[in-house]
């Protein structure tokens, strides 16, 4: 009687079909993916001011004190800090913007800062509006008002 030999695995004809079906797949998935990132980070710098403006606005309530936002003049970072009990400064957060995002002021002048009073009112001039735009040109405002008020369009 003789015996069948079993045998499993994948023939090299297979290993090579589907080597060149995800190589096919990877040439046309990371274009897309490239030009989509940019998007994605974005959408992330923008939310990120928008939460650090928030929080200055909500730490500014919680401490009593006034929390300010100051814009860096070359629209690549900004500082949140606030005023300590002997004059001088404690810093909240220190944040850089990615390198292909820009911050600047939808006016004419960038802001030097935004400051919150104890009670989350404004402190400082009329309603201020930051642009940050990136590389694609993509762009979005955040929007202070006098109330206090944040929101990003």
């Amino acid at each position: 009687m003789k015996k069948s030999r079993s045998t499993s695995g994948f023939t090299l004809i297979e290993l090579v079909v589907v080597i060149s079906i995800i190589s096919i797949m990877a040439v046309i998935a990371i274009p897309n993916f490239l030009s989509w990132l940019p998007n994605v980070h974005f959408r992330d710098a923008s939310g990120n001011l928008l939460f650090d403006t928030n929080l200055a606005r909500m730490t500014a309530m919680k401490r009593n004190r006034e929390v300010s936002i100051r814009f860096a003049d070359t629209g690549s970072s900004y500082s949140i800090y606030t005023e300590n009990d002997s004059g001088g400064q404690d810093a909240i957060k220190d944040v850089e913007m990615p390198s292909y995002v820009t911050l600047y002021s939808c006016d004419a002048v960038l802001p030097e800062e935004i400051v919150f009073k104890p009670n989350g009112l404004r402190s400082n001039g009329s309603v201020s509006e930051m642009c940050i735009q990136n590389s694609n040109a993509r762009e979005a405002t955040l929007q202070v008002n006098l109330t206090g008020h944040v929101s990003m369009n």
